[in-house]
């Protein structure tokens, strides 16, 4: 809003009066609004692009969702997301001295259970390439050379969110499996203080894929549908990827789910078409903003395995081997924008 100053004219020391000295000062203050609010107010009301406008596809979409088994007893407002869909939105966002993107506005759940309204943010740019998990045959949750598919104790989760990036310094990085590392060393681009100050720690959900669904009789089992919606559902779900394994993960930096990926196609043909699929590659991953950000997905697909994208922009499974990883965060409820509109001239500001 507008601010005006006026200074009254002044009392010299001998008793003379400086009317000369009077004014008044007129600028304009941009207030500071919490990010999660404005994007909110920003977003279209329908589930997808069709139709949409050049003005409507560089804001979010608002997302309405069944509750999931990990979401008992969410309201209908809870159960909204606000996402960023299609191949040019106006999400940029300058975050630890670098270009993130917003995946959308989501409602989760913080450390003591509370349900809050956060923004979640990817790295615009890799990394570099290390490995998922590279644990040993019996180290953690590993029961093979080839590493484990439990998130909680990753060794990439480690490296993120204890290791060398969430430190900002060199250190040694999994690489491949069976206990390989290599040397890394973030100290110019690992998190710095004021970005882990607006990191939320969350509730990241580690439901597996499955692969078919249970009918109303043990009989009755029929394939599930790989689409954005199953993703979501799966994802939030209670089914392990191993017996024992926990079905969340409380923590700060993690990496996209496969519905973060499917859901930015945006189009409703893209959004019912089987992610799985080739021609899901061939005609959604030029509508998709998300492709070519992510290898590797947080949802495991079974002990040693999780979602993967493939080169043709369709997903797989897969655990092997060093990919290169984009790290996602949700900013606190309390993160505040001052300045930008979310394009790549002009990214959203962050402060507390």
């Amino acid at each position: 809003g507008v601010v005006s100053i006026t200074i009254a004219a002044s009392t010299l020391k001998d008793g003379s009066n400086n009317a000369s000295n009077a004014a008044t000062l007129t600028t304009n203050v941009t207030a500071a609004l919490p990010l999660n609010k404005v994007l909110i107010s920003k977003a279209n009301s329908n589930g997808n692009t069709d139709g949409a406008t050049t003005a409507q596809l560089q804001q979010p979409f608002t997302v309405a969702h069944p509750a999931s088994d990990q979401q008992s007893g969410w309201t209908s407002a809870q159960l909204k997301d606000y996402r960023y869909m299609g191949n040019t939105p106006y999400n940029y966002v300058s975050f630890n001295n670098e270009t993130w993107r917003i995946i959308g506005v989501f409602t989760v759940e913080n450390e003591n259970g509370a349900k809050e309204q956060r923004v979640k943010i990817i790295r615009n740019e890799s990394i570099g390439k290390y490995s998922w998990d590279n644990k040993p045959s019996g180290t953690g949750s590993s029961i093979s050379s080839d590493g484990s598919s439990d998130w909680n104790d990753s060794t990439l989760q480690v490296m993120l969110n204890k290791g060398p990036y969430y430190n900002r310094t060199a250190g040694t990085c999994p690489s491949y499996k069976n206990g390989v590392t290599i040397d890394c060393d973030f100290s110019s681009n690992g998190l710095t203080n004021t970005a882990k100050s607006m990191i939320g720690k969350t509730k990241w959900y580690l439901g597996t894929w499955d692969e078919y669904k249970q009918g109303d009789s043990i009989f009755d089992i029929t394939p599930r549908m790989e689409i954005a919606e199953e993703f979501y559902s799966l994802e939030r779900g209670t089914k392990e990827s191993y017996t024992g394994r926990k079905v969340s993960w409380i923590g700060e930096v993690a990496i996209a789910y496969p519905s973060d990926y499917s859901y930015a196609a945006g189009t409703s043909a893209c959004l019912t078409t089987s992610i799985s699929s080739d021609s899901y590659g061939l005609s959604c991953v030029n509508k998709n903003w998300f492709h070519g950000l992510v290898d590797y997905f947080i949802m495991p697909r079974g002990n040693s395995s999780v979602m993967t994208v493939r080169h043709a922009g369709n997903i797989a499974s897969s655990l092997y081997g060093s990919s290169n990883y984009n790290p996602c965060v949700y900013l606190k409820a309390s993160v505040l924008t001052t300045e930008g509109n979310g394009s790549s001239g002009s990214p959203y500001k962050l402060s507390l």
